[in-house]
């Protein structure tokens, strides 16, 4: 059977499907998968060697640019609908996913059922949708989905990955380089940003150790925060834009990685790379990172997880003369991160030990 995954972005939901695609590759015999993917992201995907094949779709930019990327985008729906598809899923549950599944041409179209799914109003254009409690982390509701839809008992093992990225072929130079961590400092909403000054004392503890930190920015701001946190410390490297690919062989090589919630920490994690993730104004139960090595960290703050884009706490929270914005975060310090890194990552002391080896299991 040729299934069309629909699953286009973002970055967190796309690795917390992987499991669900290892699930039913593993379940369903002769089962080929291909993945309608944001043209930003097919990396991922690329990177999974059991996935049939990759289907890019400039969705995002047809809808900035409708008139001039028109002829590119029904190009691909085209393309799209030559494939003939025996069923379409769509993990996704919005209803831009769900236009896209019917316009795929594929008579049998799957998703989640109204009360189910994101936007409930995508249920609308499928032939078959499944219930799945939306209380669950999304990783364990896409493994549901997929279950339900393909036929097969939900398997109760830890979640598999499958991410096999190709450090051979890319930044071969990172081989020699001493052991590293990285600070994934930039994320979306203002709200889910540890505060700078606690990037730079992280920092000083880290390279103390021993370590050197790789600091990723993604745009212009997170460029000048990268090299303000940068240059509090002599062992570090700014990398403006990386490609995913790149990034993935970077986490992979790392002794560790910080992060916010944003999608490149769910992608560290998915590689067994030591994650320790940062949450403040999200909820950890419901999209916290996922991985062998990875722990959350969920600040302990009155009016937290308020999932609020910006922080709306009208007080006022100063350690050491400093006003700390966003005001959850007083309560998850680095110095608290600093010793949890140490003790519940499996890596000793942190006296520049080699990469992950030995990591404990969390």
């Amino acid at each position: 059977m040729h299934l069309l995954l629909v699953k286009m972005s973002s970055m967190g939901d796309l690795v917390h499907t992987l499991p669900a695609v290892n699930d039913a590759l593993n379940a369903v015999e002769n089962l080929q998968i291909s993945w309608l993917v944001e043209e930003a992201f097919v990396d991922i995907p690329l990177a999974h060697p059991r996935i049939h094949s990759v289907i890019p779709i400039c969705f995002r930019r047809f809808m900035r640019s409708p008139i001039k990327t028109r002829d590119e985008f029904f190009g691909q729906i085209k393309a799209l609908r030559a494939e003939q598809f025996d069923q379409v899923l769509d993990a996704q549950g919005l209803i831009k996913s769900a236009l896209l599944a019917r316009l795929s041409g594929c008579r049998h179209r799957i998703g989640y059922d109204a009360s189910s799914a994101r936007e409930g109003l995508a249920a609308v254009s499928y032939t078959e949708a499944f219930s799945v409690p939306r209380h669950l982390h999304a990783l364990d509701r896409s493994r549901l989905l997929f279950a339900q839809a393909l036929g097969y008992t939900c398997p109760e093992n830890t979640a598999q990955f499958g991410l096999k990225p190709n450090v051979e072929k890319r930044l071969v130079e990172t081989q020699a380089e001493a052991p590293y961590g990285i600070f994934l400092h930039g994320t979306t909403w203002c709200s889910k940003q540890w505060p700078e000054v606690f990037w730079k004392q992280l920092a000083q503890k880290v390279t103390q150790a021993g370590f050197g930190i790789k600091l990723l920015a993604g745009n212009v701001e997170e460029l000048a925060r990268a090299q303000r946190i940068g240059s509090v410390v002599d062992n570090s490297q700014v990398l403006d834009k990386p490609a995913i690919a790149d990034v993935m062989v970077l986490c992979a090589k790392a002794a560790f990685v910080i992060s916010v919630d944003t999608g490149f920490g769910h992608l560290a994690a998915a590689l067994d790379t030591p994650v320790l993730s940062l949450f403040g104004p999200t909820n950890a139960e419901l999209t916290g990172i996922r991985g062998a090595n990875s722990l959350d960290l969920q600040v302990d703050f009155a009016c937290a997880p308020c999932m609020q884009k910006e922080c709306n706490y009208k007080g006022s929270v100063q350690i050491d003369n400093t006003v700390v914005k966003p005001a959850c975060f007083s309560s998850l310090g680095p110095e608290l991160v600093w010793q949890t890194l140490q003790s519940r990552l499996g890596l000793g002391n942190l006296e520049g030990s080699e990469g992950s080896e030995g990591s404990e299991c969390i």
